[in-house]
């Protein structure tokens, strides 16, 4: 039994590896995603979650409180902090219309 936490616990280790945000790096927002477990965290049975695109082509699924929590909205030169509702409509905007949608590690 302790080998099966122990499993656990690596693979919770191994999701937050992937997951590092590098501080005034880009993140393009790729839209809302179904996948049911955070790449930050390692949350899982997520109801909310958006698909992240690093500068460096590597793709996440991101809790939007996560997001919320760590990235920032650019507007007019500046970063401002994003809502969990902000980052969510984000995700509904770019899989609606389309087009670029950018955040910025804090």
């Amino acid at each position: 039994m302790d080998a099966a936490i122990g499993a656990a616990g690596m693979k919770g280790q191994d999701i937050m590896a992937k997951a590092e945000f590098i501080k005034g790096a880009k993140y393009k927002v790729l839209g809302n995603t179904d996948y049911p477990v955070c790449d930050c965290c390692g949350k899982t049975n997520l109801t909310r979650a958006v698909g992240l695109e690093s500068e460096c082509g590597e793709i996440l699924n991101v809790g939007v409180i996560c997001a919320s929590k760590l990235l920032r909205q650019n507007y007019m030169g500046k970063t401002y902090k994003a809502s969990p509702e902000a980052v969510l409509s984000m995700g509904k905007r770019v899989k609606r219309e389309g087009g670029n949608t950018y955040l910025t590690a804090a």
